[in-house]
């Protein structure tokens, strides 16, 4: 065999060599992709799943929360109020529109947290209960704070009203606070319990004729 022969034979060598190895790597890389896609569509399918249960769970403390305020305050009503009658309204109460902002607000934050938890699975469980802490903790203080905020912003309507123009009848109130039938009743008798508003046969009737004023500790 002539040099140039050995020359050509050892190259063909080794480009088999080397093309055997590039088929190895190819082999090899398709593999660690095919198994890491994989885990990736198990890690989503995983966030997925927790955020339905967690939509279910905020529906759920959503409902619960609303329904032990409005239980709370009607119970309230019942106690204060014994002698007093009054028609509850059935429009959609100021607490409510509240607890729609809320809940968009809610949303926000739980898509913030999907995003930072990025694709590592094992922080799921983790994920889970601060979401359903913060969605606690939020719609509880967020409605408490809320729901005083009103109350108290209604009665000092009532309070401006009389102070500014004098005497005032239950419609004349109502005309120039912007405040529900139901909502100004119950705020007449809160406020002649507690001697912050006056009148004739106060603080446990009138009429649709009464003329309110301001009490001793308005």
């Amino acid at each position: 065999m002539t040099g140039a022969e050995i020359t050509g034979l050892v190259a063909s060598i080794v480009s088999l060599i080397i093309g055997g190895f590039a088929i190895w790597l190819s082999v090899t890389f398709y593999r660690m992709s095919n198994k890491s896609s994989q885990e990736l569509e198990k890690a989503s399918s995983n966030i997925n799943s927790t955020v339905d249960r967690l939509e279910v769970l905020f529906d759920k403390l959503y409902s619960d929360t609303f329904n032990m305020m409005k239980d709370t305050v009607t119970d309230m009503r019942n106690h204060v109020w014994k002698t007093s009658t009054f028609k509850e309204g059935t429009e959609k109460t100021e607490i409510e529109e509240s607890f729609d902002e809320l809940k968009k607000e809610l949303n926000e934050k739980i898509e913030s947290l999907i995003a930072s938890q990025g694709s590592a699975s094992n922080r799921l469980d983790g994920f889970a209960k601060q979401v359903e802490s913060l969605i606690s903790e939020t719609i509880d203080k967020s409605a408490k704070e809320r729901a005083e905020k009103s109350w108290e912003e209604k009665e000092q309507l009532i309070i401006n009203a009389i102070r500014k123009r004098g005497p005032l009848t239950e419609g004349q109130l109502r005309k120039i606070t912007g405040l529900p039938e139901h909502d100004t009743t119950s705020l007449i008798f809160i406020l002649g319990r507690e001697q912050r508003l006056d009148w004739d046969g106060a603080p446990d009737s009138f009429s649709s004729g009464t003329k309110f004023s301001l009490g001793d500790n308005a």
